[in-house]
């Protein structure tokens, strides 16, 4: 699949090149040579704090290493710092990584690599060395669960932080004295909203053996790694209740399909999203991937009342919430889980919606839109609205 490369100097001035603030820093960070002396200085503090929001301060460092000399001192300082900072945080996880595959290894259990630890086994000298993540993602089929567990605690590795909830996919974190990153062992791949749509067993089935360092270890195939981090973005990172989009999980899904290409099975992702009313979610995602890059992606996705619902939400945080049109949704996802959890769990999703979008307003929404508007205002060189 081809895909379409930004073939200008970017960003600019212009208002048709920067539509907002979130556009402009994906194609800052794409750009064969991007353009830092049309980034005015009093920009630089927005941008990289708008950077650090999105978890993609790394990539930006990187970009900015080959022209300090155009940016304000105090930012090529700062970002230099970041830069060598990344590198040797990327360079750490790696190490921990292949450390704790070949300790399960040694108790006969080979890991099947998730998110980030996905990205890092297959490319661990590209991007993946700077992408910001929180721990290491592992996943074990459960007959294997115990002995993974004994394996990790006779090496000083204890459970911290709580203990999940009921029916959640995941172990408590592990850590060990010494450890940078906690490693949390998945028993299923997703949360219990969206698990049956891509279970542990089909995803080892496909997976693809591969050396990590002295290890072995699992990456999943292309099209489960492409479904895995669409629906862990919009439902166990609640992207889509709430209407907020991570830059780094797009620029996650830019990587695969940049290196998957025909590999990835768009119509069977789309599937597996309609079998549960979950089309417009994928059809969401897409669409801002869309407005993110300019690359169409061959995916049958349709979007729904709910899919427009979340797209409005996305581009204005403000305006009234369309009710009904998440009602529509609801209906629609009781419809196909009639029988499996039904209503019991609907509005138990709908209470963790109430609950990320109060948390999205009172922790991130006001900051993060108001550095967008900000950028938004000084590159565009016009208002917008409150």
């Amino acid at each position: 699949m081809a895909l379409v490369q930004p073939d200008t100097e970017i960003p600019s001035g212009d208002p048709e090149a920067a539509p907002d603030a979130l556009r402009w820093l994906a194609d800052l960070l794409r750009a064969p040579n991007p353009d830092f002396a049309a980034i005015a200085a009093e920009d630089w503090d927005s941008l990289i704090a708008l950077a650090c929001d999105h978890f993609v301060i790394g990539e930006l460092a990187e970009r900015a290493e080959s022209q300090p000399a155009l940016l304000p001192p105090s930012a090529a300082e700062m970002l230099e710092g970041v830069r060598v900072l990344s590198r040797e945080r990327g360079a750490r996880m790696a190490c921990e990584l292949e450390s704790v595959s070949a300790l399960l290894n040694q108790a006969g259990v080979v890991p099947v690599m998730l998110k980030g630890a996905a990205y890092l086994a297959c490319d661990p000298a590209g991007r993946a060395r700077l992408r910001l993540s929180n721990d290491l993602d592992i996943l074990v089929h459960a007959d294997d669960l115990t002995r993974a567990t004994a394996a990790l605690t006779a090496q000083g590795y204890q459970p911290h932080g709580e203990t999940p909830r009921l029916r959640h996919h995941h172990l408590p974190s592990f850590i060990a004295e010494g450890q940078t990153f906690p490693i949390e062992l998945h028993e299923r791949p997703l949360n219990w909203i969206v698990r049956g749509r891509l279970t542990t067993d089909e995803m080892i089935a496909k997976a693809r053996p591969m050396a990590f360092g002295a290890a072995r270890v699992l990456v999943p195939s292309a099209t489960h790694l492409v479904l895995h981090s669409i629906l862990h973005a919009q439902f166990g990172a609640r992207q889509f209740w709430t209407g907020f989009q991570m830059l780094r999980d797009h620029f996650d899904l830019l990587d695969l399909v940049t290196r998957e290409g025909d590999a990835i099975d768009w119509p069977e992702i789309a599937r597996r999203f309609e079998q549960i009313g979950l089309g417009g979610a994928l059809a969401f995602h897409l669409e801002l991937f869309r407005q993110l890059f300019d690359i169409e992606i061959p995916c049958p996705a349709r979007f729904t009342p709910s899919g427009r619902a979340a797209l409005a939400a996305h581009e204005d945080p403000s305006a009234p919430r369309p009710w009904l049109l998440w009602a529509h949704h609801g209906l629609t996802f009781t419809r196909r889980l009639l029988g499996e959890r039904a209503l019991l769990d609907w509005l138990i999703v709908m209470a963790e919606r109430r609950y990320w979008l109060t948390y999205r307003a009172l922790n991130e929404s006001g900051h993060d839109r108001a550095l967008e508007r900000a950028l938004v205002r000084r590159v565009t060189k016009k208002p917008l609205s409150a």
